[in-house]
């Protein structure tokens, strides 16, 4: 096909100036087309390097599944206590004193009371309208404060 162009431009009549501007003019619309050519193929790929990018990063993130190591669970093993282990209740000596100030006898306040015995666990306590009595939580206390010597 180039040969017959060739061989055309060479039987073409006119002159040699008006042969020379019109070849040089094809060579600049070619050298357009390839350098377009060229441009459209670096401006394609540039776009799909775009495109592939926002996509990466337009994805959601994977899921990242956590996952904890459980504690080893403590087992609980009850049984039944002795009888010697039982808490019971039985009556006692208690110890009374007054705290009413409205008796003519002589009576001392509920905090000097506790304090007659600072190392011992006692307690005032009442039931409902009743008075208030004193009494010794440990039954030893009780018992060495309530012997009659």
């Amino acid at each position: 096909m180039k040969t017959t162009t060739l061989l055309n431009d060479i039987l073409a009549e006119g002159d040699y100036a008006d042969f020379r501007e019109a070849l040089a003019a094809r060579i600049q619309a070619e050298a357009r087309r390839k350098r377009f050519a060229h441009t459209s193929r670096w401006l394609a790929l540039a776009a799909c390097v775009a495109i592939a990018l926002s996509l990466f990063r337009s994805t959601p993130p994977k899921a990242v599944q956590v996952t904890r190591v459980s504690e080893p669970a403590y087992v609980l093993h009850t049984s039944a206590l002795a009888e010697n282990q039982i808490l019971a209740t039985h009556s006692a000596a208690v110890i009374e004193l007054a705290t009413d100030h409205s008796q003519i006898i002589p009576s001392i306040s509920d905090s000097e009371l506790l304090n007659l015995f600072p190392n011992h666990a006692t307690a005032l306590a009442s039931i409902g309208h009743a008075p208030k009595r004193f009494f010794f939580i440990n039954p030893k206390d009780a018992a060495a404060f309530t012997a009659s010597n």
